[in-house]
């Protein structure tokens, strides 16, 4: 588990919010390739929320910060909008092995709909 907090968190389309978290500094980096998620929480009410996955969408070649792009529809995703600058976010993971590997993928076509495969 990582310990990050909220640099930002804006409404980038109607639906869509972008989750931006800022590693702590004693934390260690995560260490993702493009195509892997990670489970997030945070405290809500006192207490911390069941984790939910999603897929990062940050670059990672800059491990400070961890981006997460949800549609806002639930419950959850409804409080994750809600989070502010500083609030502690968890995060466990990075998982899944959707992940391109251009030495052996030399021919790949990838076609996705929807947020999930972000």
């Amino acid at each position: 588990m990582h310990l990050f907090t909220v640099f930002e968190n804006k409404q980038i389309t109607r639906s869509t919010q972008l989750l931006t978290l800022e590693n702590a500094e004693h934390e260690r980096p995560i260490s993702f390739q493009p195509g892997q998620y990670a489970a997030i929480s945070f405290l809500r009410r006192g207490r911390f929320t069941p984790d939910r996955c999603f897929s990062i969408v940050s670059s990672p070649t800059d491990q400070r910060y961890l981006q997460f792009s949800m549609r806002v529809k639930g419950r959850f995703t409804k409080a994750v909008a809600e989070l502010q600058k500083g609030d502690e976010v968890r995060v466990m993971g990075p998982f899944g092995g959707f992940e391109y590997n251009a030495a052996t993928d030399k021919k790949t076509v990838m076609m996705a709909g929807g947020i999930g495969v972000t």
